[in-house]
């Protein structure tokens, strides 16, 4: 079956029992689209399959990134307002147990450790990537400036790495988590999109040049991206 959305619904999450699956609005067709974007979280009961109720989120707008922490807290990242929104039960929540500015310029893709104390933000425009206490506002953001335009971003499995994309200069960035000090990079093929970790540590990089998923080796030995003749270099934690 099939449920009717709100316009260009975006990311969607489920959390892990099952039940409830929650889908953000974007709002626009691309982030250069005029308007103000959308501002819906989406509640859907997987059991029953039937769309429960919207959060209206506004005035925050173009929800893009979107995770769950294993306490099953929701976090939904606004792109043009630069805030992370927490919502602590859901299921159920008319509105958000707490806002934390990011202080980004177009928070587009963040990434979120297990306990949800912390998230680590791209920030395309502004170059920067921005690790943020998810749960105090008064601690100051740590910002590193990365390049043209961040945007794909994994944890490795310890949380010790951030891995992180500058995708249309095709580099993969690996970033102590604690801080964000540069532990190595690697150039890779084309227009980098997404990265992800695997429960080994592999990291699994989709890139537009090759139309094709490849896969790197982490954090120790190398591995060929089928395809290509580039050899991913060894990155440590």
């Amino acid at each position: 079956g099939s449920l009717e959305l709100p316009a260009q619904p975006h990311e969607i999450v489920a959390d892990r029992h099952g039940r409830y699956a929650y889908v953000d609005q974007y709002g626009v067709k691309s982030w250069q689209a005029p308007g103000e974007g959308g501002h819906q979280v989406s509640v859907i009961d997987l059991a029953e399959r039937r769309l429960v109720r919207a959060i209206d989120l506004s005035p925050y707008h173009r929800l893009h990134g979107m995770r769950l922490d294993d306490q099953g807290r929701l976090y939904v990242l606004s792109e043009t307002d630069s805030l992370l929104i927490r919502f602590d039960r859901p299921a159920t929540a008319e509105y958000p147990s707490q806002i934390v500015p990011v202080g980004g310029t177009r928070s587009h893709y963040f990434v979120l450790t297990r306990d949800g104390r912390r998230a680590y933000v791209a920030d395309t425009l502004s170059g920067l990537v921005i690790l943020v206490d998810a749960h105090n506002p008064a601690v100051q953001p740590v910002k590193r400036y990365l390049g043209q335009a961040p945007e794909g971003c994994c944890l490795s499995p310890d949380e010790r790495t951030f891995y992180v994309l500058d995708r249309f200069a095709g580099i993969l960035h690996a970033l102590d988590a604690r801080d964000l000090t540069p532990i190595r990079q690697v150039k890779l093929r084309g227009e980098a999109v997404r990265v992800a970790v695997l429960p080994n540590g592999r990291l699994l990089v989709s890139n537009l040049a090759a139309i094709q998923v490849g896969h790197r080796r982490s954090p120790e030995g190398q591995a060929s991206l089928p395809g290509s003749s580039i050899r991913a270099s060894r990155i440590d934690p």
